[in-house]
């Protein structure tokens, strides 16, 4: 992970799809951009700058340390500071408010809707309104003995 400033303009972040190197562009809550405007950067980055002479496990931890001031200074737990709830998050805040799970994939940089289908189809709300409506009908139908 190195995200730099550059990648973050008029308050969205600049992304590409892993696969398919799709651009995206996520806004970002005010609260994390005022959080990320008080970190110091290491090379220009925010979190993660692996020069050569850095270990792997070095550079990870120092982007979870930067990542746990985020959201420390967001007012979140110690124990949901790790950038993949961020995500998680992220994905279903969109889902429960509506948004298509297509989109959400496309967000996510999901190459397949299949992908997201797995981990997040719980909270489609459109799907869970359906749910509930096709069990609020049979609330409806007469009972009918059988046998």
């Amino acid at each position: 992970m190195k995200l730099t400033p550059s990648e973050i303009v008029d308050g969205k972040l600049f992304l590409r799809q892993q696969k398919t190197k799709v651009p995206v562009y996520v806004p970002l809550p005010d609260f994390l951009l005022d959080e990320l405007s008080r970190i110091r950067l290491t090379g220009g980055h925010y979190f993660w700058n692996r020069d050569g002479d850095s270990k792997t496990e070095t550079a990870t931890g120092n982007a979870r340390r930067a990542f746990r001031k985020v959201f420390e200074g967001a007012g979140f737990a110690k124990n949901v500071a790790h950038p993949h709830r961020f995500r998680d998050t992220f994905a279903v805040n969109l889902l429960r408010q509506g948004v298509s799970l297509e989109d959400v994939s496309i967000l996510l940089g999901h190459t397949s809707i299949k992908t997201t289908q797995k981990s997040y189809a719980p909270w489609v709300y459109e799907r869970q309104l359906r749910l509930e409506e096709m069990v609020r009908r049979t609330f409806k139908t007469q009972l009918v003995r059988v046998g």
